[in-house]
């Protein structure tokens, strides 16, 4: 039941998040930034429409996120570390719906173009995504699709729960 719910509500976040889109497509220039350096640059452009793709990525990876766990062989597993999973699904799809915003506000100077504030936003975010992912790590059980698959740590549970351990401090 936990599960239908996050992914409802989470799907009614990637809803609205699309409709915010729309309501500010009209508006857009014919070319926007789809792209930004290191540096803060933007260094890639793109057609308008590329707005609403991006705005629909959140939307696919809760799509794939959530059938992932029913066509694993070990599917079972799932439910040991379901809280995890779920938790990771959540700020996977939050953080995409954040990334989606960052052309509109290139576009309408909230972040100016040659600032740093992208690379620190879509860094931080991402650290602070590994950092969380790699505290719990060790918790997840032996399955094809979520943690260190690795040929040795499929074929032996010792040996996954090991690899689970090293691959959250590395």
């Amino acid at each position: 039941m936990k599960n239908k719910k996050l992914l409802i509500a989470l799907g009614a976040v990637c809803l609205v998040n699309f409709i915010a889109h729309l309501c500010f497509y009209p508006a857009m220039p014919d070319t926007v930034p789809m792209h930004w350096g290191f540096d803060g640059q933007v260094d890639g452009w793109g057609p308008k429409y590329m707005i609403l793709v991006t705005a629909l990525i959140p939307a696919v990876i809760l799509l794939l996120i959530a059938v992932v766990p029913k066509i694993d062989p070990r599917s079972e597993n799932f439910q040991k570390f379901g809280g995890i999973y779920r938790g990771f699904l959540a700020g996977i799809v939050l953080f995409m719906c954040g990334i989606s915003w960052l052309s509109e506000l290139t576009v309408y100077n909230v972040l100016p173009d040659g600032s740093s504030l992208v690379g620190v936003l879509v860094s931080g975010g991402i650290g602070i995504l590994f950092i969380l992912l790699g505290n719990y790590m060790p918790r997840i059980k032996q399955n094809y699709t979520f943690g260190c698959r690795t040929p040795w740590a499929l074929a032996d549970e010792h040996n996954w729960n090991r690899t689970q351990r090293m691959g959250g401090i590395t």
